[in-house]
């Protein structure tokens, strides 16, 4: 998920991302989005427990400081 408009990217990191080999690959992905200026977002399940209430909050803020640029 993203807002290309503001170079955001949001990713969600469920349990198969915390394998070795997958990891490594969303590193590499990461590092694409961050080497073309996107602000890359990282949400794991401590985020869905609490209903993605913080990631909201931290999605808008993202979305607040990029459209003032």
């Amino acid at each position: 998920m993203g807002y290309p408009q503001w170079k955001i990217a949001i990713q969600y990191d469920g349990g198969v991302h915390f394998n070795p080999q997958r990891a490594r690959e969303d590193q590499r992905r990461d590092n694409a989005f961050l080497a073309q200026g996107w602000l890359v977002l990282r949400f794991n399940r401590e985020d869905f427990r609490d209903g993605f209430r913080e990631a909201v909050e931290h999605i808008g803020a993202a979305i607040r400081l990029r459209a003032q640029d």
